[in-house]
């Protein structure tokens, strides 16, 4: 227990008692602890601070001779104090090196210590950055920088490694707080880490630099952010270059001084309708609604043979706030037409004061279930999209009618079944009976589970009682060799 509040807190007679991480096993240990081992480390203190310096020196040797990890961090720390700066990197670099490819090889399988030796050279290196912060900045830079291909190469499913490269990261600008290096290169050295970085560790990290770097740093890390914008290629639909996002940021934080020139960076990205929407989403935020729709418009026309959804449904939204709502009910159907979906009805039928196109697209719905009638059911199939907006809109009859006629899901007829209990209970009934058999007969722990459940809610509907007992006795005889099933079953009321 390394909490002090928990730790007070775990004792009788406490004033308050916060024992929210701590299980009722951690608590009962404390509580049968002798009262006096709280404070044994403070009695071992004091006794320790009485004896004469030659006794604890001695003792101290005695252990170092037993322990090896002993001996060797106190002759680390005698080197430490009396090598020049340039021997004192040698060695500690020669360690960090082999720590690295410890990490980078663990042999044939990969245990939980496999970052022993880098959790210990970068302890090492949070003690020397106390007593020698210059060469400690040197070689917590050259860690940083081995951290970019480290991280690619090898696997971190525990996260690890990510948490050794974070706390480099402290020591790292915790030293910068201290020696000041040269701004220029300092943003050199972390725009670098971010552009080349295939994992988070770096992201967006010259923000915690922003006081160290200063005007001058800040004006260097602009200026070369500005000369790599210039010289990337074209982005070509359908990819992401991870460097755009770096740059854009950087650039929309110290190099684009208002609106305007914010929106003419993304001009170069105007290759897919994410940039478009990029830029109206900005000039809306902005207040310049009108500006966004035109934006809107012009990806509209340039995207015309390969129609994007959310651009559609945006610009249409759009165009609704702005009062031009044949326009957007037209652009909405078209919408619709190709890809008919639950929210491009609901915005179909959003205006108050428009003509309500809902029976044209429950019957365009209807014809395209008709028409892949005989295709597997899909989550977003015609037929389940019309099912949808006739239980939104409470029509259970044409819901029980859209159900029987098309395959819907266990899901959307036990949704279907509950919801209409009162008014449609025989049908409810049935269809709890349907759902129970149909998992039964696919088999399987999860389905069985599954059609109990189907049981006991059609049992919690009360339905004739000896109805009800004469169906489970059945199930028990029609499916007595699914020895699984059976010992689910409850016994009949």
């Amino acid at each position: 227990m390394s909490s002090c509040t928990a730790s007070q807190a775990a004792w009788p007679g406490a004033a308050s008692v916060q024992l929210s991480p701590f299980c009722k096993h951690m608590v009962a240990v404390a509580l049968a602890a002798p009262q006096g081992a709280v404070n044994r480390f403070g009695a071992l203190r004091e006794h320790l601070l009485a004896q004469p310096p030659e006794a604890l020196v001695g003792r101290l040797l005695d252990l170092a001779e037993r322990n090896e990890t002993l001996r060797r961090s106190l002759e680390r720390e005698i080197a430490d104090a009396s090598e020049d700066d340039a021997a004192l990197v040698r060695r500690y670099r020669r360690d960090l090196e082999d720590a690295i490819e410890a990490a980078r090889d663990p042999g044939s399988w990969r245990s939980a210590n496999d970052f022993a030796e880098l959790s210990a050279a970068i302890d090492a290196l949070s003690r020397l950055a106390d007593r020698r912060p210059g060469p400690a900045l040197e070689l917590t830079t050259y860690l940083l920088d081995e951290f970019l291909e480290l991280s690619g190469e090898v696997g971190d499913s525990e996260g690890e490694l990510y948490e050794l490269g974070r706390q480099a990261c402290e020591i790292h600008l915790r030293l910068c707080a201290a020696r000041r290096p040269d701004p220029a290169e300092l943003a050199e050295r972390l725009l670098d880490w971010e552009l080349n970085a295939v994992t988070d560790l770096f992201h967006a990290i010259h923000e915690d630099y922003v006081d160290i770097l200063g005007v001058e740093g800040i004006a260097a890390l602009t200026r070369q952010a500005q000369e790599l914008w210039a010289v990337l290629p074209p982005l070509k639909p359908a990819t992401y270059d991870p460097r755009r996002t770096v740059l854009k940021a950087i650039l929309d934080r110290f190099g684009a001084q208002d609106l305007d020139a914010r929106i003419a960076l993304r001009k170069a990205e105007l290759a897919a309708p994410a940039g478009y929407l990029e830029i109206a989403d900005m000039l809306e935020a902005a207040g310049r609604e009108a500006e966004a729709l035109k934006w809107l418009e012009e990806a509209l026309w340039v995207f015309e043979d390969r129609p994007d959804r959310g651009l559609q449904g945006r610009a249409a939204d759009m165009m609704l706030r702005a009062g031009r709502v044949k326009e957007a009910q037209a652009l909405l159907w078209r919408v619709f037409e190709r890809e008919p979906g639950f929210h491009t009805y609901v915005a179909l039928r959003k205006p108050p004061d428009a003509p309500s196109l809902a029976a044209k697209a429950q019957a365009h719905l209807r014809a395209r279930a008709e028409t892949a009638k005989a295709d597997r059911a899909s989550w977003y199939s015609a037929a389940a999209t019309l099912f949808d907006i006739q239980m939104e809109e409470g029509d259970f009859d044409a819901a029980w009618e859209t159900a029987g006629r098309f395959t819907l899901g266990d899901m959307r007829l036990g949704q279907l079944a509950t919801a209409t209990l009162q008014t449609h209970r025989d049908r409810a009934l049935a269809a709890f009976r349907t759902l129970a058999e149909d998992c039964i007969r696919r088999g399987g722990a999860g389905n069985y589970d599954a059609a109990i459940g189907w049981i006991r809610r059609r049992g919690e509907a009360k339905p004739n009682a000896a109805e009800q007992a004469a169906w489970i006795e059945d199930l028990r005889l029609r499916y007595k060799a699914k020895r699984t099933f059976i010992q689910r079953l409850p016994p009949a009321p």
